[in-house]
């Protein structure tokens, strides 16, 4: 058995058998009225049709459990889980727990799925056979209504990819991921204890190094996730995500020594260029600054590329409006997006350090980590 401290994730001596490319889709859900119907529908709607949708409600007071159970009575691939408010990490591994499927493809609760999202993923970890344990897409940016407002990393790293994902969460959002569900049960799911520490909001990224550390990586060069950014969401708390990155990554660090220290300066560098952002939109110019350069002063290499660049003349027309996003086209989730301008030598130097860095790195396993019992319903 495998179980990881405070998140209540521990293996149960029988399981049902089920088909052995059965899916497993995990829903955390906390006072998620608004949006969950359209989150389980996208993920019932996926053409890879051997799946199960769990939705685990975190204590809501809303109308989601209502919502929940109209879905599954309409549909009995979905199963609805309550328990008491422990958090996003419980909430996620206690639907890993209950899950049957070979797979686990992690859903937060106001984010959807391009029809064809796990068809792709499956079929791109048969591809790289049994020692890959995560696939990932490209995902879009959506508002409330689920317009697109812009897109995410279009990183196409493969195979042994642990340095590349310490300079960058290249994945983005946890709905990004397709998982081997005995990989997350041998390290022990995901982290709690960072909400005990008054440091959630990484545990996606945490689990993501973990299993590059421990697995290749396969990647489906398409936009197969909307990611909907609210001004509520967790991610929006900067103080707190700096706290969250800072833990996980001082843990990998130590997790680590044959990764370089210019490295984690890298990481640091791109953490501070994306809360750049995050200051900017509140108004915040000194304090974007400020991340700015420190943006740049951790990695100087980047502010030569031409993603810098045009990045940095959205950045001061941001401030000008004083914060305010400017008023998009509106687009469809996943319409036709143009194609990526090619990489600078800036970009592809950058690429071959961290293949020389990937070959260095052993990918030998972290031991796996106990946990105490789960929680009671």
């Amino acid at each position: 058995m495998t179980a990881l401290g405070g998140t209540g994730l521990e293996e149960r001596p029988k399981r049902v058998a089920a088909p052995p490319r059965l899916v497993s889709v995990v829903v955390p859900a906390y006072n998620a009225a608004p949006f969950i119907q359209e989150a389980v529908e996208s993920a019932l709607a996926q053409s890879h049709r051997d799946l199960e949708v769990i939705v685990v409600d975190d204590g809501s007071t809303d109308e989601t459990v209502a919502i929940v159970r109209r879905l599954v009575a309409r549909d009995a691939r979905v199963r609805l889980i309550r328990q008491r408010n422990g958090g996003v990490a419980a909430a996620r591994n206690r639907a890993i727990l209950e899950a049957r499927g070979t797979y686990v493809a992690p859903l937060d609760a106001d984010d959807f799925w391009h029809p064809d999202k796990l068809r792709l993923q499956v079929a791109a970890m048969e591809r790289m056979g049994p020692g890959c344990g995560m696939a990932y897409g490209w995902s879009v940016i959506v508002d409330a209504a689920g317009w697109r407002t812009g897109l995410g990393n279009r990183a196409r790293h493969e195979g042994r990819v642990l340095p590349a994902l310490v300079r960058m969460n290249f994945i983005g959002c946890a709905s990004n991921a397709l998982f081997r569900r005995s990989l997350l049960m041998e390290i022990g799911g995901y982290d709690g204890t960072l909400r005990d520490r008054g440091a959630q909001g990484c545990e996606d990224y945490k689990i993501n190094l973990q299993v590059a550390a421990r697995a290749t990586v396969a990647c489906v060069p398409a936009f197969l996730t909307a990611y909907r950014r609210l001004p509520d969401s967790m991610s929006a708390c900067v103080g707190t995500m700096r706290r969250s990155w800072e833990l996980v990554i001082e843990e990998t660090r130590a997790r680590h020594p044959e990764l370089p220290a210019r490295l984690f300066r890298w990481s640091d560098a791109s953490l501070s260029w994306w809360l750049c952002f995050k200051r900017a939109r509140a108004g915040d110019g000194a304090g974007a600054a400020r991340l700015a350069w420190r943006t740049v002063r951790n990695d100087p290499a980047f502010a030569l590329t031409p993603e810098f660049r045009r990045a940095l003349r959205g950045l001061g027309a941001l401030l000008l409006r004083g914060g305010r996003t400017s008023t998009p086209q509106r687009e469809f989730a996943f319409a036709p997006v143009p194609e990526a301008s090619p990489p600078g030598w800036a970009e592809r130097r950058r690429e071959r350090a961290l293949s020389r860095m990937a070959e260095r790195h052993s990918g030998a396993p972290d031991a796996p980590v106990m946990m105490e019992p789960a929680l009671a319903d």
